[in-house]
């Protein structure tokens, strides 16, 4: 382990086959005395360095000749990269045939086209030509963060993340954590080429074909704001209803996260308010009421809400249900704020009796 730490300490400066291999061994006898947390991180490392080499062959000859220790913990990894890797190993010493074939394969899986459906307001969920990626494809919470940070910002410069990610870490430290978070977005993804890098910037390529539900959201809100035809307004907000499931990928802790998440649903309150009161005002109280319904969860203190829902009720034939929605309003109200609702509200329970 002494001589682990010593190699670990170089790897800033470079990255040889030595250091991938030393990590690899270590892995397998971690694996055999039953630590398997450590023995997952150490051959993670391998994977990742061997990524920043560039070649592999060396590590599926190295795979081959203990298949029966390492292959159980790298099917754990189960990304593009490493089944290409697991393959190659479990196939016979290569002869020239087999290594202009798998030269082929890895040039036809580097060019392959890469089809993407990700929502940011339906759970956070990445959908990679047509399969869900499952969150331990992602091998870090940084690398699933880093993926969105690139898709909802567009083009970012490496500053730009450091800023964002690592604000305290030095530029030896950052560049490491780049880095190795990069390799890990572009693992997940089965593609190296999927985020190209130009004029000092990071982007996704325009080869990949991307949904972002995030975009059609912000493009329906240029809908609703520009045009002057109701029906076409209308069609907008209810659309904007429909995309927004949950909060912009809540599982993500950081800063420019939160930024985002609160800016995207303060836009999307005011939308599901307005169109609530519009199904309102045109006495289209059943759908009224779903949309007030919503927007209380969001605001469980507004009042006004509270009101139409009520209203709502009562226009639909249903005073019982009116007065159990203020009752039930007005005890959480106490319980939780040890006041009562305002006098409008009181006043419009009082007119139920």
């Amino acid at each position: 382990e002494q001589l682990l730490t010593s190699e670990l300490n170089l790897e800033r400066k470079r990255v040889t086959q030595d250091q991938v291999t030393l990590h690899l061994q270590y892995a397998g006898l971690l694996n055999e005395i039953g630590e398997t947390g450590r023995s997952r991180e150490h051959l993670q490392s391998a994977l990742e360095l061997t990524a920043r080499l560039g070649y592999d062959q060396f590590l599926v000859n190295a795979i081959r000749k203990k298949s029966a220790i390492y292959e159980p913990l790298i099917e754990e990894i189960g990304s593009p990269q490493v089944k290409s890797m697991l393959a190659r190993a479990r196939k016979p010493l290569p002869d020239v045939d087999d290594l202009i074939a798998d030269r082929k394969e890895d040039a036809q899986a580097e060019d392959a086209q890469v089809v993407l459906n990700v929502t940011g307001l339906d759970h956070g969920e990445v959908r990679l030509n047509g399969s869900v990626l499952p969150h331990r494809a992602w091998s870090s919470v940084g690398a699933r963060a880093l993926f969105y940070f690139l898709l909802d910002r567009k083009r970012v410069s490496k500053d730009e993340i450091a800023l964002e990610f690592w604000p305290d870490f030095s530029q030896a430290k950052i560049n490491s954590n780049f880095h190795a978070t990069l390799w890990r977005v572009r693992n997940a993804l089965g593609s190296k080429t999927v985020i190209a890098f130009d004029d000092g910037q990071y982007h996704f390529s325009p080869e990949a074909q991307i949904y972002f539900d995030v975009e059609e959201f912000e493009e329906l809100l240029k809908v609703i704001e520009r045009t002057d035809n109701p029906v076409e307004q209308r069609t907008a907000m209810r659309r904007v209803v429909e995309l927004y499931h949950t909060d912009f990928i809540e599982d993500v802790d950081m800063a420019w996260a939160d930024e985002r998440r609160f800016e995207l649903q303060a836009r999307f309150r005011t939308v599901l308010a307005d169109l609530a009161e519009d199904q309102f005002e045109k006495q289209n109280f059943t759908s009224a009421l779903e949309l007030y319904q919503r927007a209380a969860e969001m605001d469980s203190y507004n009042e006004n809400y509270h009101l139409r829902i009520m209203q709502s009720l009562v226009g639909m034939g249903d005073k019982h249900s009116a007065r159990m929605h203020y009752q039930q309003y007005a005890e959480n109200l106490q319980q939780e704020m040890g006041i009562s609702p305002d006098e409008p509200l009181r006043n419009y329970a009082e007119e139920l009796d």
